[in-house]
């Protein structure tokens, strides 16, 4: 997989740049990713309605697993930001 982005960015300045927005668009996710992955295949194995051993799940099912992974982490982070901002906000009011 590498060669081939590899080849395909020193081919094309267009796809150069859409792999690097992605890339930096997904960067701040991917230690939660790192964090929660392990979770989210550990509820996935234990649903029971994906078979876990198909090429299918093992192929497409990983990609989707990082976009899963990724939404999560971003609402977390969503989250936890507006709980700060709310708290600074009760601060400088009681203040």
């Amino acid at each position: 997989m590498f060669v081939f982005v590899r080849y395909a960015c020193e081919r094309n300045n267009v796809v150069t740049q859409r792999i690097t927005a992605l890339c930096t668009a997904i960067a701040p996710q991917t230690f939660g990713v790192h964090l929660i992955h392990w979770y989210v295949l550990n509820l996935i194995k234990r649903s029971g309605m994906v078979p876990i051993h198909s090429i299918v799940y093992r192929t497409v099912g990983s990609l989707l697993v990082f976009c899963l992974c990724i939404l999560l982490t971003w609402l977390f982070r969503s989250a936890i930001s507006g709980i700060r901002f709310m708290s600074a906000q009760r601060k400088t009011e009681a203040a």
